[in-house]
């Protein structure tokens, strides 16, 4: 009896490694780097200012999902949080039909191709194939439309779009929309609108105590956050232990300094 799924698995995996590698991306000094994991939150996983250089950022889009904050240049002007709010929500219904083709794309490639082959030959290679060529189509096309909405031209938004024509870098179509929504954003600006309050409290409160503490203002929390949110941000929930003071984090009776804050004494 054959078996029910056929393939080549070197040739699944060698698809497989070549799509991951699409993620290597250069990251400045002073960017920030969100991810999610599927459909949950989105949360910083890269600092401002650490582990800058090439890294690999984006994997496998769209199953995790990643969006790099680059620092925003000294002579734009920044925009406010309702004209933010406003240009993700001219492609918000959008990303979801993004992610889906994207994550379709990527099935299709790395797994759907070998097994077309090792299946049906000659004629499963080129059905396969051809279901990858008009996913890259579908993904390019989609991306555009985004990026017009976005107001971009047409010639702007194939020059942006051009990545994703690729059978491995269609997948990251999604990433490329929201990376011009927020082109001209600081990375706290866009944080906050993409991450929950919760999560985006725990991550800003250290740069807010630094501030108050006298040290240079690297994320522009001063500008950025009016008062009441940088208050908002180091206030701690009652614990019946001792408390970083910068970071928040909680410890059990008996530790007296944060190492993740440089020994900071807690309270």
């Amino acid at each position: 009896m054959m078996p029910l799924i056929q393939a080549d698995w070197s040739a699944v995996a060698v698809l497989a490694a070549i799509s991951l590698a699409e993620g290597l991306q250069k990251v400045p000094h002073g960017a920030v780097v969100l991810r999610a994991l599927g459909l949950s939150e989105w949360l910083v996983v890269e600092g401002h200012g650490r582990q800058t250089g090439w890294r690999l950022i984006s994997m496998w889009p769209p199953f995790t999902r990643h969006l790099v904050l680059l620092p925003r240049a000294d002579d734009l002007t920044e925009p406010t949080r309702s004209e933010l709010q406003e240009r993700l929500e001219r492609v918000q219904r959008l990303l979801p039909a993004l992610e889906a083709l994207g994550a379709f794309e990527l099935v299709a490639l790395v797994l759907g191709v070998p097994v077309a082959s090792a299946t049906f030959g000659g004629t499963g290679f080129l059905l396969g194939l051809g279901i990858v060529v008009a996913g890259v189509v579908g993904c390019t096309l989609l991306t555009m439309h985004a990026l017009r909405r976005l107001g971009y031209t047409t010639g702007e938004s194939w020059t942006r779009a051009r990545s994703v024509v690729s059978p491995f870098g269609s997948s990251q179509a999604s990433e490329k929309v929201l990376a011009a929504v927020f082109e001209q954003a600081s990375p706290v600006q866009a944080a906050r609108l993409m991450m929950l309050d919760g999560a985006f409290r725990q991550w800003i409160r250290p740069a807010v105590y630094d501030v108050r503490q006298g040290s240079a203002d690297v994320l522009g929390v001063q500008v950025l956050l009016d008062e009441e949110e940088r208050d908002r941000a180091l206030v701690t929930e009652p614990f019946d232990g001792p408390v970083c003071p910068r970071c928040g984090r909680t410890f059990r009776n008996g530790m007296q300094s944060c190492a993740d804050c440089g020994g900071l004494a807690l309270k």
